[in-house]
């Protein structure tokens, strides 16, 4: 029996004013995760990756951060440029569904809503 894959979830900006960084970080990760699963996958397990467009708005973000907890059950999220948008996927994520996120931006350390 093959064992589950851990299953990655990325929201990127793909459209909107963020897109020329999104597609780059979609690209990126598209690359990291065949690049591992070539070598044999993460401690013997494939990667899947999960990928969704935050379009450069925040609601949209959150849709789609809910939508990869809930429905494609991810076991971790990254995503997110600018800080609301981290906001913005932090709550469906984290606080909700108790998911590993990672904001993989450059991040000052405030957190504005404390």
């Amino acid at each position: 029996m093959e064992a589950k894959a851990i299953r990655i979830g990325l929201i990127a900006e793909l459209t909107g004013p963020l897109s020329f960084m999104g597609v780059a970080d979609a690209n990126v990760a598209r690359m990291v995760v065949d690049e591992i699963n070539a070598g044999g996958g993460l401690l013997g397990r494939r990667l899947e990756l999960c990928l969704e467009d935050g379009a450069t708005t925040d609601s949209l973000a959150a849709a789609k951060a809910a939508k990869l907890v809930e429905q494609d059950q991810v076991d971790v999220l990254f995503g997110g440029i600018y800080s609301s948008t981290r906001q913005a996927i932090k709550a469906p994520a984290v606080d909700k569904g108790g998911k590993l996120y990672i904001y993989p931006e450059q991040y000052e350390g405030r957190n504005p809503t404390r």
